[in-house]
Formats: C-alpha cells, structure tokens, sequence
C-alpha cells in the first residue's frame, strides 16, 4: 500500500556562505625567464581550481560541465585577442615577416596571464594558507603547491550559474516611464513657465534622448505613460505570474499581455517645495527631492531603486527663462546614474522566468522537504529553479514554482525526478492535465520483496 505524503518544495537555495577548509594541490611547468610573481599566480590559479572543483563536488553541483563550459567560453574570449596578436607578429600574414618564435613566447605569457583572471574565479576564495610548495630534483621547472583554503559558496554559486546557465540578452519591447513632478507651496508660473508641460515636456525629451542614445539595441521603443496607459499598467501587475505565462504561451501574437510582459517600467517622483523667497534680491529657494524605480514587468522584480535626498537650492527669478532652464536641468540630472545602470540592470533581467504551479495533497512529514530541497539544488541549479508557496492547509497545498527556459524543459527536469530517494520513500511525479503533482511511496525493503516472491 502506498503512502501519499505533501512535499513543500522550497527551491531556494540554502547555502551556507564559507565551506570547510579544503586542500588543493596545483602544478605548473615555468620557463627559465619566467619571473617569480609570474609562477607564483600560476600555481596558485591551478590550486584554486583543484579546491573550486572539490567545492563544486560538496554542494552536489556538476564540476563537469562547469570546466567545460568556461574552457568554451574563454577561448570565445581569447579569439579575437590571438587573432591580434597574429597580426602583430605577421603570423599568415602576407608580405610581413612573421616571428613565430616572439609569437609563441608572447602567446603562452599572455594566455596564462588572462587564464589566471578569467572569470574572477579568485573571488570565490575567501583565505588560503600554503601548506607547502616545491620543485621537481629532476625536472627543475616542474613546480608544485598545496594550499587549504575556504571558499564562499555564495560567490562560487554565482559563478557556476554564469558559466552554466543559458542567458541570453533580453531585447525588450518597450520601456515605460511613469514621471511625476509635484509641487509645493508652488505655482509653474514660481518655476520659470506659464503651464505645467512648459516645464515637463522639455525634461522628457531630453530623457527620452539619453535613453534612445544609450539602449538603441536593447530597446524597441520608449514610451511616457499617460493616464490609460499607467491604468493598464497597473492591472497588470496584479495578475498572477502563472496566469500571465499562461496567456503567453497560448500565443505568438502581440498583445497587451506579452507586450507587458517583456517590457520595462520606470517612475520617476520629483517633489519641489519652496523654502523661502525674497523680494529684496528676487531670489527664491527651492528643496528638490524624490525617487526612482526600475521594474521588470516579466516578473515583478525590482532592478533598481534610489531615494533622492533633498537638495537646497537658491535660484533667481528676475529672469524667468534662466530660472526655469536652471531648474530643469537640475531635474534632469536627478536620476542620470541611475539611467547609466540599465544595462546592467538588464543583464540581471536577462533570463526570462515562467512559472508553474504544483498542487499537493495530504501533508505528513516536513523532513521529506529538507531532503528533496537538497536534490533540487543540484538537479534544478542550471534552470534557476525558485518555489514560492501559495497555501498551506492540513490537507492540501500550492506552490509557484519559477525558473528559466521552457515549461517542457522544466516539467521534463521535475520527471527526471522519478525513482530519486528520500529518506526512507521513493519520489514520484505526476502530471494530470493542469495539475503537477509531487508524492512519495515507501520504498519495498529486499526481505519483503523476498518473502513475497516465497509465497
């Protein structure tokens, strides 16, 4: 008879940040001419890989297909610099003298030098001590180091999901921007201008300048908000990211759905108060503060944020063009920076999550969560696997499960699954229309097996 038990799946990842102290060996062949400083970061980079592999091993991640994948990468990387160095030398060439001997020497040099950093595999060092370190008697060039060392699983399994993980750069639709500037003890006719737009439309088209200049390639189209469009905005954000995967993955089409859904929304708040004002010298004082926000529509996620402290400053108003140009470009400028980090913000929104729901029946034992929660981190690493628990009742549950790819993909990866051992049960899965299922059935000892057969 079969046992039905409810696994609350939580997906993220529970890494303790410093592992166990680790020893690692690194070897490395120098040339005569090779400095010390040179053979020294070498021998290290080599001990460094020999622990990271180790570490890789303990937090049940595949090590394998890491090396591959950074070997892979790095000769992409490495390509167009060989190719350079080519010229230089005139290696193939035609009508210069090629030196292939300056070639190879200055090849090997720079290879090993750029190897060492690539991927800033260091960082996930967090100390290190030599054990020791030697030279071959009889092949004085062959150079030897052990060190122990700890490393930062919280940095190495950054790195991992770099190098593993299939991200590619999002191109996204549209870039809304919701700007709002609210006065204080103020009239436009105080800031410089007869009417509101007098004073906004400027500082939008030269926002909407700078941003057209800097993500051309990242982003179709700009588009400032206006009262509808800030509306469906709105709604949309409080769908649910299961139904809105749904609705995309029912159609290629372009709609309002998908539309939002590979887009970008900003809002910008600019409050402007009067501080004090003196008809004797026609100088007015002006406190300028607000905020910023930076929203992937995909998921919810918030890419970047600041609150602008409030900025005193003193203006005259003898000239009510100089006073408005003053005060607008001083509002322009407010959320510049924070512009300059839209392409880093968009690389951190490069992987598209989806999300599924599975539905859970009869709960019994939280211990089995633990155990599968171990699992899944290996298994689910690559596809950024994240369970977010919708209800939790004493017979039943849901979890929303978000990660990147294809919902094949990721419903193929919870199959795999299957026959995986949990405690003391074997783990099944079940697909039923809609509905994702995930249960355990305890496992048949061999002697019940065998007094079974006896009968």
């Amino acid at each position: 008879m079969f046992k039905l038990i409810t696994i609350s799946i939580f997906l993220f990842f529970q890494l303790q940040i410093n592992g166990k102290v680790i020893e690692g060996e690194g070897r490395f062949y120098s040339h005569d001419e090779d400095g010390l400083n040179f053979v020294q970061k070498q021998l290290l980079a080599s001990a460094y890989k020999d622990v990271i592999s180790k570490e890789l091993k303990n937090m049940g991640l595949d090590e394998k297909a890491f090396w591959e994948s950074y070997e892979t990468k790095f000769e992409e990387y490495f390509t167009p610099i060989l190719n350079n160095m080519k010229e230089k030398y005139g290696i193939d060439v035609e009508g210069k003298k090629a030196d292939l001997a300056g070639f190879k020497k200055a090849l090997r040099y720079k290879r090993l030098n750029l190897k060492s950093r690539y991927g800033e595999l260091y960082k996930a060092i967090s100390k290190y001590s030599e054990k020791s370190k030697s030279r071959s008697q009889q092949v004085p060039n062959a150079r030897y180091i052990k060190i122990r060392a700890q490393v930062n699983r919280r940095i190495l399994h950054k790195i991992f999901l770099n190098f593993t993980t299939n991200n590619k750069n999002r191109n996204f639709l549209k870039l809304y921007i919701t700007s709002n500037i609210s006065l204080k003890d103020l009239s436009w006719a105080d800031m410089g201008v007869e009417v509101e737009t007098d004073f906004t439309s400027v500082i939008k088209a030269h926002w909407e300048k700078w941003l057209k200049d800097k993500l051309n390639n990242t982003v179709e189209q700009i588009i400032f908000t206006d009262e509808s469009d800030f509306s469906s905005l709105s709604n949309f954000m409080k769908i649910p990211r299961v139904t809105v995967d749904s609705l995309n993955a029912d159609t290629t089409e372009e709609t309002p759905v998908n539309e939002f859904s590979n887009s970008l929304w900003m809002k910008i708040n600019i409050n402007i108060d009067k501080t004090y004002e003196k008809d004797l010298n026609q100088k007015r004082g002006y406190s300028i503060s607000g905020n910023y926000v930076l929203i992937d529509l995909n998921n919810q996620e918030l890419l970047d944020h600041a609150d602008y402290s409030p900025y005193d400053k003193v203006y005259s108003y003898r000239d009510s063009k100089a006073l408005s140009s003053s005060l607008a470009t001083f509002v322009y400028q407010l959320p510049i920076d924070n512009f300059k980090n839209i392409p880093e913000s968009m690389k951190n929104a490069s992987a598209t999550k989806k999300s599924i729901n599975i539905s859970l029946n009869g709960f019994d034992n939280i211990k089995n969560v633990f155990e599968l929660q171990k699992l899944l981190n290996a298994k689910g690493i690559t596809k950024q696997l994240n369970a977010k628990i919708n209800f939790l009742g004493s017979t039943n549950s849901g979890i929303e499960v978000d990660f990147i790819g294809s919902h094949e993909d990721a419903k193929n990866l919870l199959k795999s699954l299957t026959g995986e051992s949990i405690g003391d049960n074997i783990l099944t899965f079940e697909s039923k229309e809609n509905d994702l299922l995930f249960s355990l059935k305890e496992k048949v000892s061999e002697s019940a097996t065998g007094q079974g057969n006896k009968q």
